[in-house]
C-alpha cells in the first residue's frame, strides 16, 4: 500500500506533534524476493517478484502494507496458513519488506470509467499513492487519507493535493469532522482526534481510543453524531468467535476519549458509517467469504442490536435458531464488499437527493467477480428499496463522499484517481 508520491515531490514529510511514526520495514528487500519466490510465488502474482499465482490475492493490486504482509504471514488467515513454523523471524520480516516495497509501485491505469445516464465523470486528480478515505471540508477542500499512513488537502479549485499530515499506522481508514479545527482519524487499532492548524495542516493529536483488535479487517469508518464519536471495528476472522468482544461491531466513545461503549454486534466488517436525514445510522457489511450462499448487507444500526455473524448470516438471520438478530434491509451481491458509503445530498439532484451511495471494493477470493462499482441505493422514506450500478470500470473503488457543491467524489485504491462525478442535466 505504499508508493512515492508523484504531485508534490518537493515537500518534505514532517511528524505533526502527537502523531506516532509508522512502524519502518525491519526486513532485507533481496532476501525477501528469495523467500517470496520459494514459498509464495505459486499462489501470488507480484511483478516484481515475477510471479504469476492466481490462487491467492494479486499482490500487485491489493498493495498491502508492511504490517498487514507480517501479521499474515505470521498469524495466516482465510485460506492461507501460517508459516510462523516454516520461516524464521528474519525471514519474515524479510518478504513482508519485500512485498510491501515491491507492490507499492504498482498502480494500475486511471481510465475514465462508465457512468450512468445523466452524469459526467471526470479525473479531479491522481495521487501517486492509494487512497483509502475522502472528507469534504465546510470550506470546500477536500482531505484525503492514505494507505500509506498520511492525511493529503486539496485546495478550493486546486489541481493538486498537499501533504498535510504524515506518519499515521498503515491506512487512514476512517475520517469526519468533529468541529471547525479537529478531524477524527481512524488508522490501525486507533481512533485519534487531530487539530488543524490556520493552513491546514496537521497541527496535533490526541488518542481517543487504543488498542483496538486487528486481523482480518480492523477499525475503519468513523463519524461524529450527537456528542459521541463512533467506530467500526471489524472482525479479526472470517467465521469464528472472536476473543476480543469489540471484534465485530460498531462502538462509540465521547470526544474526550471516555464513556467507550458497544452500540451493535455481529458485523463481519461495517466498514463505513452514514446518517440519514432522520438521524438514522446506516452501514454496510460483508459476507463470510468461504460461503458463495451469503450476501453482502445494507443494515440499520441499532443500539444493542445484533446482526448475526458469524453464525446467522444473511437469509437466516431473525429465523429458527437465529431468533434476536436482525435481518438486513436489503442484500448486495455476495463478496461484492461495500466499503465506503455517502447519502446523496439535494444538490447532487432531486432524483438522487436521500439515496445511498456505496463504493463496492469486491473481493481478492480467486473466481470472485462480484464488486469494483459505485452502486446507488435507492430509498422510498428511510427504507432501502432495491440498488442498482451507477458507476462502473473502476479498478478498487474503496470511498465515496459528496464535495460542498454536491458533486460527487469516488476514490479509487487501486488507480490513486479521485474521481468527480456530475450531473449533465
Amino acid at each position: 500500500m505504499r508508493r512515492m508520491l508523484t504531485l508534490a515531490v518537493a515537500l518534505v514529510a514532517a511528524v505533526a506533534p502527537g502523531v506516532a511514526r509508522a512502524a519502518e520495514p525491519a526486513g532485507d528487500f533481496e532476501r525477501g524476493r528469495a523467500v517470496f519466490q520459494a514459498n509464495c510465488g505459486s499462489c501470488h502474482r507480484l511483478a516484481e517478484a515475477g510471479t504469476q499465482g492466481s490462487f491467492g490475492p494479486n499482490l500487485d493490486a491489493l498493495g498491502p502494507s508492511y504490517a498487514q504482509v507480517l501479521r499474515q504471514v505470521t498469524q495466516g488467515g482465510g485460506s492461507m496458513p501460517s508459516f510462523a513454523g516454516q520461516l524464521s523471524a528474519q525471514e519474515i520480516r524479510d518478504v513482508a519488506t519485500f512485498v510491501w516495497r515491491g507492490a507499492r509501485t504498482r498502480l494500475s491505469p486511471a481510465r475514465p470509467p462508465r457512468v450512468a445516464a445523466g452524469l459526467r465523470a471526470e479525473l479531479l486528480l491522481r495521487l501517486g499513492e492509494r487512497p483509502t478515505s475522502l472528507l469534504p471540508l465546510a470550506d470546500g477542500a477536500l482531505v484525503i487519507g492514505t494507505a500509506k499512513g498520511r492525511l493529503w488537502r486539496v485546495a478550493p479549485g486546486a489541481a493538486a493535493a498537499t501533504l498535510a499530515g504524515d506518519g499515521f499506522r498503515d491506512a487512514v481508514l476512517g475520517l469526519a469532522v468533529l468541529d471547525a479545527d479537529e478531524l477524527v482519524v481512524a488508522d490501525s487499532g486507533r481512533v485519534q482526534v487531530v487539530s488543524l492548524g490556520a493552513d491546514g495542516a496537521v497541527a496535533g493529536a490526541r488518542t481517543l481510543v487504543d488498542g483496538l483488535p486487528v486481523g482480518l479487517h480492523a477499525n475503519a469508518g468513523v463519524g461524529v453524531h450527537g456528542g459521541r464519536v463512533y467506530l467500526s471495528i471489524g472482525s479479526t476472522c472470517n467465521a469464528c468467535r472472536p476473543a476480543d468482544p469489540r471484534s465485530g461491531t460498531v462502538a462509540s466513545v465521547l470526544p474526550d476519549g471516555t464513556g467507550f461503549r458497544i452500540e451493535a454486534r455481529g458485523l463481519r466488517n461495517a466498514f463505513d458509517l452514514a446518517w440519514n436525514g432522520r438521524g438514522w445510522l446506516f452501514a454496510g457489511d460483508t459476507g463470510r467469504n468461504d460461503r458463495l450462499d451469503v450476501p453482502d448487507e445494507l443494515n440499520r444500526i441499532r443500539r444493542g442490536g445484533r446482526y448475526g455473524w458469524p453464525g446467522c448470516p444473511g437469509p437466516r438471520a431473525g429465523v429458527g435458531r437465529c431468533t434476536g438478530t436482525l435481518p438486513p434491509l436489503l442484500r448486495y451481491e455476495p463478496r461484492s464488499t461495500p466499503s465506503g458509503i455517502a447519502f446523496a445530498p439535494a444538490a447532487f439532484g432531486a432524483r438522487y437527493a436521500g439515496d445511498l451511495v456505496v463504493a463496492h471494493w469486491g473481493s481478492y477470493v480467486p473466481g470472485a467477480k462480484a464488486g469494483r462499482y459505485v452502486s446507488r441505493t435507492i430509498f422510498r422514506g428511510s427504507r432501502p428499496v432495491r440498488w442498482e450500478r451507477l458507476v462502473r470500470g473502476l479498478v478498487r473503488p474503496i470511498d465515496v463522499a459528496f464535495a460542498r457543491d454536491g458533486a460527487l467524489l469516488v476514490a479509487d485504491f487501486g488507480s490513486g484517481a479521485i474521481w468527480r462525478g456530475r450531473r449533465t442535466g
